[in-house]
């Protein structure tokens, strides 16, 4: 928590210098949440990329390059079998249902165990974030490419390499258990996303992207599905609004679609055994 806190620390400064000294924009004058401003829309987008790239992306690089795992190879440097491709939209799609299915379940959760003033500060909290998001979208394939680049690619680098590539194996080997550190970090994972009626969803798939990584050995896997995750999102907005595109499936449909995902995983897993050492290493050592 403190890596992700000095990272945080770390973007607001550069958020602020960046559009004083760069943009020439003094951010104080600002109502952030006036979303029917162009501008307040772009400074938005501006500084939530500068979040990602110095609270993930970077502090998880110089990280990466500053200390050195055993096996070292975990991040990137070894490439995932190619059997795996072929699977791999099978479990996306099966995450994808999975995902769909949480998110339902989440929001039928009672939360009358917490006071209706702190939900209500919960609800408006999460509802601003869902309307800065939806804020972004534009009427042009500019605005789209721009929103993938935002929405999709950076979160998806940034974040697996924080959570899969540095807390996860930091967690693993302070307690001994690889177990350990894929829940652990799915955890803060989920945590710091600041959704709490979208935390079992978002929970379970920061689970998921960890198992993956370490049956596959690789950090690739988890990277393209988080993206291919984040794709679809943004796809999904960019057609809902504009196009009248309302997809939707029965949950019948959606628990057929994750059991034969389930099987089809299984199957692969149970014929291609990963062996991985991760449970051999112990501690990190500086180069």
């Amino acid at each position: 928590m403190a890596f992700l806190t000095l990272g945080w620390l770390l973007a607001q400064i550069v958020s602020i210098l960046l559009c004083q000294y760069v943009f020439d924009i003094d951010i104080t004058s600002y109502n952030f949440i006036d979303f029917t401003r162009i501008d307040v829309i772009r400074l938005n987008k501006i500084l939530n990329l500068v979040s990602h790239i110095f609270m993930f992306l970077l502090p998880a690089v110089i990280f990466v390059k500053l200390v050195s795992f055993e096996p070292y190879e975990f991040v990137l440097n070894k490439k995932p079998s190619k059997k795996i491709w072929f699977v791999l939209p099978v479990v996306f799609v099966g995450l994808t249902v999975l995902n769909e299915l949480l998110f339902n379940l989440n929001h039928s959760i009672n939360f009358t165990f917490i006071s209706k003033e702190f939900q209500e500060s919960l609800e408006y909290k999460q509802a601003i974030k869902s309307k800065a998001i939806y804020s972004y979208v534009g009427t042009t394939w500019k605005s789209f490419f721009a929103n993938m680049f935002l929405l999709a690619l950076v979160p998806a680098i940034g974040e697996e390499l924080t959570f899969r590539g540095v807390l996860q194996h930091l967690t693993g080997k302070f307690f001994g258990n690889v177990n350990a550190g894929v829940i652990v970090s799915a955890f803060i994972f989920a945590f710091i996303h600041f959704q709490p009626f979208n935390f079992l969803p978002i929970f379970t798939l920061g689970l998921l992207y960890g198992f993956i990584v370490m049956y596959s050995g690789s950090i690739w896997i988890s990277i393209i599905l988080h993206f291919a995750n984040n794709a679809l999102s943004v796809i999904l907005m960019h057609s809902g609004r504009y196009y009248n595109w309302d997809f939707q499936t029965t949950i019948w449909t959606d628990l057929i679609l994750v059991s034969i995902s389930l099987v089809v995983i299984l199957l692969f897993v149970k014929k291609y055994p990963q062996a991985s050492k991760w449970n051999e290493t112990k501690g990190i050592y500086l180069r």
